[in-house]
């Protein structure tokens, strides 16, 4: 599956993504719940993007391409305060990407897409754990 081309964009202009994990309070388990929470938020979020990464523990949070650091924070911060409020609502919690300190990679779920699912087709277990230690 080939990836799409780069879209031309004004020159010095920068896009920032952020990988989060998705976990269940009060054990802070990696949970399973990145899809509702990803579409409780996706008509709330005017500027950037929130989707899957990988699993349906983790989500990515990205801005679009920004004239600055100033517009890109200001999208982050918008996306931040509805992920978080939908969160709470699904009494769940967002905390930062990397590795989960005793989450087991093997009850892990893919999300359900087509790129993510041809990895796994091709590379089986390895997209799992690469994603569990932080080296996808």
């Amino acid at each position: 599956m080939p990836l799409p081309d780069f879209n031309a964009s004004e020159p010095f202009t920068l896009g920032i993504e952020l990988e989060l994990q998705v976990v269940n309070p009060p054990g802070y388990d990696l949970s399973q719940d990145s899809s509702a929470l990803i579409a409780a938020v996706k008509n709330e979020v005017n500027a950037g993007e929130v989707k899957h990464d990988i699993t349906e523990s983790m989500l990515e949070i990205a801005t679009g391409v920004c004239k600055d650091i100033n517009q890109a924070a200001a999208q982050f911060s918008a996306m931040q305060q509805s992920i978080l409020r939908v969160a709470a609502d699904q009494r769940i919690q967002i905390c930062g990407g990397g590795t989960h300190p005793f989450q087991k990679w093997q009850r892990q779920e893919v999300c359900d897409d087509e790129r993510y699912n041809i990895t796994l087709e091709r590379f089986g277990y390895l997209i799992l754990q690469a994603t569990v230690f932080g080296q996808h």
